[in-house]
């Protein structure tokens, strides 16, 4: 059992006493007070998450000209290839830029092209450039990626080939010498944290505002169906659900309830959610979901299945395509675990246990990722994980995952002797090492004198509550304040003073554990441990119950604990 203590960081007097003023409870209130982030003057945007905070896009570095030639070319009724990463964000990037070129008045569709995991790896590459130029392609607009492409570029320009590149990767080649460069790291733009759908949506907003104006249907119509997709990148994406990311996030959540999108309106908006209760989506949709269905198309077979999902417009298409992704999810799941249990994987431990390589010795190379995010939550002592496997090419080819403190990026910039490629952020990236230099890279790695902090074997809570104390007026307005995730975590309590009246495990195998709660002024509550169904016998006997608190939607809306742990 992992050892839970409350978070102490200082509670702000005055943002305390400015959160109660706004109607939060006194717990919620002290959570906000916590939060280093914010101060007195920032608090309101934070709480009404209005959209007249979100930034111009034309405070990008770039914008101006990118839309003035990207409208030339569209004009012209040029070719034009959208190029989208693999992943969640890179396809909602390319759905976005798909439909708002589209809507800019291109005459024909644009040509879309998802690289394949497998054989090309992230980012442009010289034979897809090849095959786009025999296509009478004129202009590339890529999506969350780009960055590291510097060869790339200067191939489609000595082709007469256009590239504008929209992404938030920082790679070994920051500025390229393509047509335009929109990256919010770049610059003076006030917020770096956008995703790469973040960054596609601010250059469509650009581009239709540019050509039709704020006030016209071209721009209002797309600006909301597309939301949609930024709200489901961000989240995927793990970017930061502060500044511009929390506005953008929250109204993509609202909307999905209304959207006009087939793949939610007419397959996700039933599936995911009990309509008739009106349960609204939320970032755990997303993580939990969406996300791992749209990525099982790349994992196992090609992105493009995703991306024709998240933009069919027929209805039978829509629900063949969803069903689809469900297969391939639950093919995901298996051969995933499957994979964990491997007799091939060698394990090195470098940096006195603390990162773990391995190398995996298998080709299930869509899987790498997520091995890595196993271990790496499997053993408390790790704070990086790397796993490397078999590459098409010979090479090894790996996924990196590392909780926060450590930076991937950097530390594959000190050592980028050893890669013939890298990219990605600080805890998860990728990279392809050629195998005859592995071990030299291990003793090199363990080497390394990397400023990190050293993993806390501790978890936290925010707060303790009794039994007494929840109720639908906390959950509603913990709900309200939302949404959470990646530096803005789901408050996370220890209930005390309460009876557990009955539990049992359930779920495949009792992995999970169900159980109801009366506290000492006999209201009950429902609740739910997922994967803790081992807890049982030692839930009877607990005096803490460290939880997460929401709205369950299975026949009515009513209270749930969500459990975690036992204390």
């Amino acid at each position: 059992m992992s050892k839970w203590t409350q978070d102490e960081t200082p509670v702000c007097a005055e943002l305390f006493e400015l959160a109660l003023s706004y109607g939060l409870p006194t717990i919620l209130a002290k959570y906000v007070g916590q939060i280093q982030t914010l101060s007195k003057d920032n608090l309101s945007d934070f709480i009404t998450k209005s959209t007249s905070q979100l930034h111009d896009p034309f405070l990008l570095d770039g914008m101006h000209h990118a839309v003035q030639k990207v409208s030339e070319y569209i004009d012209n009724g040029s070719k034009i290839i959208i190029f989208g990463d693999f992943d969640v964000d890179g396809v909602t990037g390319a759905s976005i830029l798909y439909w708002g070129v589209r809507k800019a008045g291109l005459k024909d569709k644009p040509l879309v092209y998802i690289p394949n995991r497998f054989t090309e790896g992230h980012g442009l590459n010289l034979e897809a450039i090849d095959k786009f130029h025999s296509q009478g392609v004129k202009l590339i607009i890529t999506a969350d990626c780009g960055m590291g492409n510097h060869t790339e570029v200067d191939h489609a320009k000595s082709l007469g080939i256009d590239v504008v590149v929209t992404d938030h990767h920082m790679g070994k080649n920051e500025l390229l010498n393509a047509e335009a460069v929109i990256n919010p790291r770049l610059g003076n733009y006030p917020f770096e944290h956008l995703s790469g759908a973040g960054v596609a949506y601010k250059f469509i907003q650009a581009l239709l505002s540019f050509r039709f104006g704020e006030e016209s249907d071209e721009y209002n119509s797309t600006m909301e169906s597309c939301i949609d997709y930024v709200a489901i990148g961000t989240v995927a994406d793990v970017m930061p659900l502060i500044g511009e990311n929390r506005v953008l996030v929250d109204w993509g959540l609202k909307n999905m309830a209304k959207s006009r999108l087939p793949f939610i309106k007419k397959y996700w908006s039933a599936k995911l959610r009990n309509i008739e209760l009106n349960e609204p989506f939320t970032a755990e949709h997303i993580g939990f979901q969406m996300a791992p269905r749209i990525n099982a198309a790349s994992r196992l077979e090609s992105g493009i299945h995703a991306f024709d999902f998240l933009t069919s417009v027929k209805v039978e298409d829509v629900i063949q395509k969803g069903r689809y992704l469900d297969f391939l999810n639950s093919e995901r799941k298996s051969r995933l675990a499957a994979l964990k249990e491997s007799q091939k994987l060698i394990k090195y431990y470098v940096q006195d246990r603390r990162v773990l390589i391995i190398n995996s010795q298998s080709t299930e190379k869509g899987l790498f990722g997520l091995l890595a995010s196993y271990f790496l939550e499997s053993e408390d002592q790790l704070i990086a994980v790397l796993v490397l496997g078999d590459d098409p090419n010979g090479q090894l080819s790996g996924s990196a995952r590392a909780r926060s403190g450590f930076n991937w990026f950097t530390t594959m910039q000190v050592l980028q002797d050893y890669f013939t490629r890298f990219g990605g952020h600080a805890e998860a990236a990728g990279c392809i090492i050629e195998r005859n230099k592995l071990e030299d890279f291990l003793r090199q790695f363990d080497k390394l004198e990397l400023s990190y902090e050293l993993t806390q074997s501790a978890k936290y809570y925010h707060g303790c509550i009794t039994c007494g104390d929840i109720n639908e007026k906390l959950v509603t307005y913990l709900e309200d304040l939302g949404p959470y995730g990646e530096k803005f975590p789901r408050p996370i309590f220890k209930i005390t003073d309460f009876n557990v009246l009955r539990s049992r495990r359930v779920g495949p195998g009792g992995r999970d554990l169900s159980f109801l709660l009366q506290g000492s002024l006999g209201v009950t509550f429902k609740g739910i441990g997922f994967h803790l169904g081992y807890l049982q016998d030692q839930l009877s006997e607990a005096t803490g119950l460290i939880s997460e608190l929401n709205y369950n939607y299975f026949k009515s809306q009513e209270v749930q604990i969500r459990l975690l742990d036992v204390v």
